[in-house]
């Protein structure tokens, strides 16, 4: 499930009037990022660029081939 929820409010600074927050719930993981920008638009893209890396980790350590690459780096540490 994807949630996306923003607020526009008063403030002293008028770059943070627009609140936007994503969050994304997944097995095993609830992740979340916001951000306060002065449009909704700006607000929306710069979480959106703070979920991406959230999500690629995620993805890493839940696929096959993430779990592998894990398991490779834990085998060499254990052989030093």
């Amino acid at each position: 499930m994807i949630r996306v929820e923003s607020e526009r409010r008063e403030t002293k600074k008028e770059n943070d009037s627009v609140k936007v927050m994503l969050t994304v719930e997944l097995p095993q993981k609830v992740l979340r990022a916001e951000s306060r920008k002065a449009s909704i638009q700006e607000a929306f893209d710069r979480a959106c660029e703070k979920m991406e890396p959230q999500l690629l980790k995620y993805k890493d350590m839940h696929t096959a081939k993430g779990r592998m690459r894990k398991a490779r780096s834990n085998a060499r540490e254990l052989e030093v």
